[in-house]
């Protein structure tokens, strides 16, 4: 139910937390993007396509480890595990 500026907001928001809390792993539900209809010419911009773009900024590399796509059982293709960097 986020916008897109708000998610990255919110997943900026909890990864710090994680980090701060020493807290390894993180399911991060994206959504499959279904019910999205905000557009950027013929593109649909979601959520889901957005976390590569995101993940390309310095905060998420110096803190991510390494992302994984989750289990069907955690959400499939809408979902990733992040693992979280010591610092």
């Amino acid at each position: 139910g986020y916008s897109l500026t708000n998610a990255e907001a919110e997943l900026r928001r909890v990864v710090e937390i994680c980090v701060q809390q020493n807290i390894r792993f993180l399911l991060v539900i994206t959504g499959k993007g279904r019910n999205s209809d905000s557009r950027s010419g013929s593109e649909k911009k979601i959520i889901k396509t957005e976390l590569p773009i995101w993940l390309m900024k310095q905060f998420y590399r110096d803190r991510i480890q390494y992302i994984s796509l989750a289990s069907q059982k955690h959400g499939g293709s809408g979902a990733y595990y992040f693992f979280i960097k010591r610092l």
